[in-house]
């Protein structure tokens, strides 16, 4: 009994160690909500810089919030409200974002390698220099001013019928749309 007590021990040594070494986010997913709850029209909530990767944020409402330079890296934002969110220079690599409103939302220099961005709704949204390699963009609605953007992603969604493929490679500058290659070689 000692030597499976002692052995417990050290394995949960062992799990603290390496769980330790994972960096926290700067907030927690309830002060994060709560800020979201007394924000305004007028006084919309300032999150910019901040840390709030893994956080579950799945439905907020982040409407015109400053994400700016914010780290949400594998957050769940699935079905979030982020309209006219400002999400310019932001960290959202493998971030959950199924059928989440991004109408009018500022992505400039964001980092959405590896984004979930299934069923999302991209009206309006500039995607300058915006990275979204790898990124599942599977029934997205996209409208979006893709000018001089570092893009270079493939997807390919290769699930029983109904076979989609959407294929796009732009690397700037580009001076003739019409050169682009479909699907890339």
């Amino acid at each position: 009994m000692r030597s499976c007590l002692s052995s417990l021990s050290v394995g949960l040594f062992a799990l603290g160690l390496f769980v330790q070494g994972a960096p926290a986010a700067d907030m927690t997913t309830e002060a994060v909500i709560d800020l979201l709850r007394t924000a305004s029209e007028k006084n919309p909530p300032d999150f910019s810089g901040k840390d709030l990767s893994r956080l579950d944020l799945a439905g907020a409402n982040f409407k015109r919030a400053n994400l700016a330079r914010a780290n949400l890296a594998g957050a769940n934002l699935a079905g979030a409200n982020l309209f006219g969110a400002n999400l310019t220079g932001a960290n959202l690599t493998g971030a959950n974002l199924r059928r989440a409103n991004l109408d009018v939302t500022l992505l400039g220099n964001a980092d959405l390698t590896n984004a979930d961005l299934t069923q999302a709704s991209l009206f309006g949204v500039l995607l300058t220099k915006a990275i979204l390699v790898e990124a599942n963009l599977s029934g997205a609605r996209i409208i979006a001013n893709l000018t001089r953007p570092v893009v270079v992603f493939y997807m390919l969604d290769v699930f029983p019928e109904p076979c989609h493929a959407f294929w796009i490679r732009f690397i700037p500058p580009i001076d003739d749309p019409n050169s682009l290659e479909f699907p890339p070689s």
